[in-house]
């Protein structure tokens, strides 16, 4: 019975987010079509649909938000590619950041989630990094 009802759920989870039958990785359509566009299509959103390489969503973001960009600019530009921001402090560094966290769908049973934290002064952010890992069953 358990087994039926896992099933069904998982059913249920892959109906509800499209991707019956899909195997390896798994893209939205949004992110499909974004991957077929050219970088001029694009502008500056969504430059980080789709990406599953830490080293490239580095690049990209970097790229977004360039060193020396305002938090205001910082947290606008990550929160229109999808990333939840908040303000926290690393006690450990004396360091306050600007950590901005999103969840894509890897698979049915995978996510990848992305962690981006921006190091700042001033207004102004002064250093980025970017940490990712899968989550699933």
């Amino acid at each position: 019975m358990r087994s039926l009802r896992l099933a069904i759920t998982a059913f249920g989870l892959a109906t509800m987010i499209g991707v019956v039958g899909c195997s390896g990785t798994w893209r939205s359509p949004k992110a499909q079509s974004l991957a077929a566009s050219s970088p001029a299509d694009l502008g500056t959103a969504n430059m980080t649909a789709g990406i599953t390489d830490e080293v490239a969503m580095r690049t990209a973001v970097a790229r977004l938000v360039p060193l020396g960009s305002s938090l205001a600019e910082a947290e606008a530009l990550m929160k229109a590619e999808g990333f939840d921001c908040s303000f926290g402090y690393n006690t450990t560094a004396n360091q306050d950041y600007l950590r901005c966290t999103r969840t894509d769908a890897e698979s049915l049973l995978v996510s990848h989630r992305w962690i981006v934290n921006f190091t700042y002064s001033d207004g102004r952010t002064t250093g980025m990094e970017v940490r990712t890992g899968l989550l699933g069953l």
